[in-house]
């Protein structure tokens, strides 16, 4: 069983307010899998703190990367740590775990998760929500691919 939304063009879509185009995607498209206990995997695009919280109240986990956002604690991604070493928070309140790890000097990635909430090493440096996401991601890599070399919007000479 399947889901699937054309975008048809920005001028087409009626987002709600409050909602960004991926939130309003992501929970269009898992509409049908509702209260049936299952993950959903996201890149950094559709990837938010209040789709996360939508999804759990729908009965469903969240396990995605995540871009700077106005409610991540900027101490998190401001300071500074080794490469290859990471950082994880738990919300209590949320029941949400936000790990920040530092990959190159420059640049840090950061995956928010309401599965997995133990940031053990499992396999040189790699945690349980890498490790999970890593396995999960290959759709999501696969979905940019498609969408990389499928454009519409390409002119031809006919």
């Amino acid at each position: 069983m399947g889901n699937a939304i054309a975008y048809l063009g920005k001028d087409t879509l009626r987002v709600p307010r409050g909602q960004t185009l991926g939130e309003d995607f992501t929970a269009e498209l898992v509409q049908p899998f509702r209260r049936r206990g299952r993950t959903v995997t996201t890149d950094n695009f559709f990837t938010t703190l209040p789709l996360a919280l939508s999804l759990a109240d729908d009965g469903m986990y969240l396990c995605g990367t995540i871009r700077q956002k106005p409610y991540i604690p900027k101490e998190l991604s401001e300071s500074a740590f080794p490469v290859k070493d990471s950082v994880a928070v738990f919300n209590y309140e949320h029941n949400l775990t936000l790990q920040c790890q530092q990959v190159s000097v420059t640049k840090k990635v950061m995956l928010l998760n309401s599965l997995h909430h133990d940031p053990s090493e499992i396999e040189r440096r790699k945690t349980i929500i890498q490790m999970f996401y890593n396995v999960a991601k290959g759709g999501v890599d696969t979905f940019d691919q498609m969408c990389s070399t499928s454009n519409c919007a390409h002119k031809t000479r006919r």
